[in-house]
């Protein structure tokens, strides 16, 4: 029985995905390309670095240290640490209105091997917007094929996470 188990630890030690764990961060790979798909919208930093819009693909701007691995409307101050970017989005269903976001370009799993391990597929769906009002946070992502069992279930990876608000979030002041 104690050969058994000691022989059951080992193997998943050195299968990876098997109960081994996450990869190093070294593993993750940087996905040079993105395309804007929600025509008419721009998506500007903050601070001047970058402006995204629909015209095209782009060279990816940056990448964050990591992702959360779960985008959810209550985790924008976690990407934010995690190297997310504060921008401003103009959208055309909304003209004047001022949404606040912070964009994440995460590095893709070793596994990814999608289109979405060549190029960021970006959107920002009208329903997204209309969900900022009075307030309230919204999260648009591209989720890749691989991913991780949490308690209440399987979740793959995000590979990009825009969150948006119609008041500003953590670092955009």
């Amino acid at each position: 029985m104690v050969r058994s188990v000691l022989a059951l630890a080992l193997a998943s030690l050195a299968l990876p995905g098997c109960g081994g764990g996450r990869p190093s961060p070294d593993a993750f790979r940087r996905v040079p390309r993105a395309e804007l798909g929600t025509a008419g919208v721009v998506i500007e930093d903050v601070g001047g670095a970058f402006t995204i819009t629909s015209d095209g693909s782009f060279e990816t701007p940056f990448w964050s240290h990591d992702c959360p691995a779960r985008a959810t409307t209550d985790n924008y101050q976690l990407g934010y640490r995690l190297g997310a970017r504060p921008v401003r989005v103009h959208h055309p269903s909304f003209p004047g209105v001022t949404i606040h976001g912070l964009l994440a370009f995460c590095m893709v799993h070793p596994n990814e091997h999608g289109p979405v391990s060549r190029s960021y597929a970006l959107q920002v769906p009208d329903e997204y917007v209309y969900e900022t009002e009075d307030g309230r946070v919204s999260v648009v992502y591209e989720p890749t094929s691989v991913g991780e069992t949490y308690g209440d279930g399987w979740t793959e990876y995000p590979a990009w996470i825009l969150w948006l608000s119609r008041r500003p979030l953590a670092g955009d002041r």
